[in-house]
């Protein structure tokens, strides 16, 4: 029976028709909702969850179905997503199911009903709206796993996307990789071997044999996170073929890692380091790059070991290997013939050695012209002498020399100096530039002056 003025109606094709009252004995346009079976036949209206507002309750003939519909007017939509802490799994293994339920209105509240197919797995609470449920009876198949909220008094229900989880009959697959901590190493060698043991349906446990090609059992050690490592020592030089046994567990099967091919030198193994130069000459100031490389008669350096490098004996730095080489950058060389000086110290396995290369740094060269203010003049006529000094470097500064005018300093790489005292007749006049800490000395063309009475 419904008291708030709405009137509900049954329909043999399975859904419920709701209509609104107006408040004057008419009614809305109905509403339709599924009933959840075929030939509807029978309707009640009842207040099931205790909110204050009726529900729904039909009897479905034709499917032979009870349909419950609670009412949600007024209460926020919610979503509902459902995850798996390991697909596809092993028959026996433990699963855990998390569904994470969300509103645009804020957290949810309640709980969550897990399912296989329509079987109800079990229920869990949401905190933060989050609700988990882990189960180890799954059998082997795919089943398809649902979620659904139960929905509250300021949230509606909703169920989750199916999530296919696979369940494997048997031991997972896994696989097993080797690594060594030093290859190659010196004799006496002291390595640790480690396997690493990964399987898609979880974190394998279990134990880990290690054997050489000789054969020689080396040792057994336990997973640790997927991890076990053992340090046998004993080897004599030569190259030794190493593999890893995962001996497998009731949830992984058996794999064994690809051959680790395990290098022992006898003795330390002679390097030869060479240097080379961006170019040279340079200029002063310049930077210039130089480049070093250590190539030892067998084997490779580690990545990380060091260069060092030097402007004879003064340090210019220290550079980590990558692939065998380093590479250091500089503008502060003297001018000069400079020997660039680069070190390897070796590691024990590897001996020391050194390369160099001469690097040739000089100033930038300049260019002096001398230009007259007017030639020919007149006796007792101002003539003003500038002179200019360019350089494919720097601007030059410092002074230049200039015939019957004495000394002038050059600014912004430009003199100038006036004389009106010239005699009569030709005068041969020549800018020297001294030259700066950067720029080269250069001496202008000679330049007549001409002078008439």
């Amino acid at each position: 029976m419904v008291t708030t003025g709405e009137q509900i109606f049954g329909s043999v094709h399975g859904s419920i028709g709701v209509l609104l009252g107006n408040g004057d004995g008419s009614f809305q346009t109905a509403t339709s909702f599924d009933a959840g079976g075929s030939q509807t036949n029978a309707v009640v209206a009842a207040d099931l969850n205790h909110d204050g507002k009726p529900d729904i309750i039909v009897a479905n003939y034709g499917s032979g179905t009870i349909g419950v519909l609670l009412n949600n007017a007024g209460v926020a939509q919610t979503a509902t997503a459902l995850t798996s802490s390991l697909n596809p799994s092993v028959s026996g293994q433990s699963v855990t199911f998390t569904a994470q339920v969300t509103s645009s209105s804020c957290t949810p509240t309640g709980t969550v009903n897990f399912y296989d197919g329509a079987t109800l797995l079990g229920s869990a609470t949401l905190a933060s709206g989050s609700a988990s449920f882990s189960t180890s009876l799954l059998t082997a198949g795919s089943h398809s796993i649902t979620a659904t909220y139960q929905g509250s008094s300021s949230f509606a229900s909703s169920t989750s996307a199916a999530l296919i989880q696979v369940v494997n009959s048997g031991p997972a697959s896994t696989s097993t990789s080797l690594t060594s901590s030093g290859n190659p190493c010196l004799k006496p060698c002291g390595v640790t071997f480690t396997a690493i043991v990964t399987s898609a349906a979880g974190t394998p446990t279990g134990t880990v044999s290690f054997s050489d090609d000789e054969p020689r059992f080396l040792g057994t050690a336990t997973l640790s996170g997927g991890v076990a490592s053992i340090a046998p020592g004993g080897f004599h030089h030569g190259t030794w073929q190493i593999t890893a046994t995962y001996n497998g567990s009731s949830d992984f099967a058996p794999s064994t890692s690809p051959v680790l091919d395990q290098v022992v030198y006898e003795l330390p193994v002679p390097t030869q380091t060479s240097v080379s130069t961006s170019g040279s000459p340079s200029f002063i100031g310049q930077p210039v790059t130089f480049s070093a490389g250590v190539s030892p008669t067998r084997g490779s350096v580690p990545d990380g070991e060091t260069l060092n490098f030097y402007d004879g004996h003064a340090p210019i730095g220290s550079v980590p290997m990558s692939n065998q080489r380093a590479s250091l950058t500089t503008s502060s060389l003297a001018m000069g013939k400079q020997s660039i000086l680069v070190t390897y110290n070796g590691d024990g396995l590897y001996e020391s050695s050194h390369g160099m290369v001469v690097q040739v740094v000089v100033k930038y060269s300049t260019t002096t012209t001398l230009v007259s203010s007017v030639n020919p003049s007149v006796s007792g006529q101002p003539v003003t002498m500038t002179v200019t000094v360019t350089s494919s470097g720097p601007t030059p500064t410092g002074e230049v020399m200039l015939k019957g005018f004495g000394t002038l300093t050059l600014v912004g790489g430009t003199a100038s100096a006036t004389k009106s005292n010239f005699t009569v007749g030709s005068h041969p006049l020549t800018a020297k530039y001294k030259g700066d800490d950067l720029s080269a000395a250069s001496t202008s063309e000679v330049l007549v002056q001409v002078v008439d009475p």
